[in-house]
């Protein structure tokens, strides 16, 4: 019988990476990305001066403070353990994800159904390639080089 591969397999190497790329650019994007403005309007006491407009830009992080990064990052963070996963399995010569590594892909999608209101869309494609990745995983052995007969 021949031994399953020890390391991971590109494809799913590749879709756990693009997962925490997506991941690491939500936390990225509720630091720096303005999620809301609002207008402030100032009138003079003088009846001929016309009122003065100040519109105000916050970030996800501004407007909510820095708790809200602890939702934001649940994808990274699926990513990055279900790599972890796969990557000690793999070195123990176990295929697939096992109970472990489906259930990060589970609570990521619980989040994500859970979230849909809010933040939640933004997860599905983390979740999308965690699943790709896990599945890929499943049957990694194909991508093992097999030996030639003599």
């Amino acid at each position: 019988m021949e031994r399953p591969a020890t390391g991971l397999g590109w494809p799913t190497r590749v879709s756990l990476g693009v997962a925490a790329l997506w991941g690491a650019g939500l936390v990225i994007g509720a630091l720096v990305v303005s999620t809301s403005t609002s207008e402030v309007v100032s009138h003079t006491p003088v009846p001929s001066a016309a009122p003065s407009t100040l519109t105000i830009s916050r970030t996800l992080v501004e407007e909510h403070g820095l708790r809200v990064l602890i939702p934001v990052a649940i994808p990274l963070v699926a990513a990055l353990l279900l790599a972890a996963v796969l990557r000690r399995r793999a070195h123990r010569g176990r295929v697939g994800a096992g109970v472990l590594g489906w259930s990060i892909v589970g609570v990521l999608g619980a989040t994500s159904l859970v979230g849909m209101l809010t933040v939640g869309p933004l997860f599905l494609p983390a979740l999308g390639l965690l699943v790709v990745g896990a599945a890929l995983a499943e049957g990694r052995s194909e991508w093992a080089p097999t030996p030639h007969a003599p």
